[in-house]
């Protein structure tokens, strides 16, 4: 992806896209999502003031779903 010129951004959003993702977590709330994204990067559940905030940044449209686990990371 890298030497195709791809962004990290782009690669999440299309990672996103995918029939797979959509099957396990397109039904799960978006607090739920996040709390998934915790699972998979952190092997553990998000803290409610984690899951709040990523959450609300998601709702009030300052983030995507698709860009949380790389924000995620950088905060952690």
């Amino acid at each position: 992806w890298i030497g195709q010129e791809i962004s990290k951004e782009a690669f999440a959003a299309n990672m996103y896209l995918q029939p797979e993702f959509n099957s396990v977590n397109g039904s799960l709330s978006t607090r739920n999502q996040v709390n998934q994204i915790y699972l998979n990067l952190f092997n553990r559940d998000g803290d409610n003031t984690g899951l709040t905030y990523w959450a609300g940044q998601i709702a009030s449209g300052k983030l995507e779903l698709a860009s949380i686990a790389r924000e995620a990371v950088l905060s952690e």
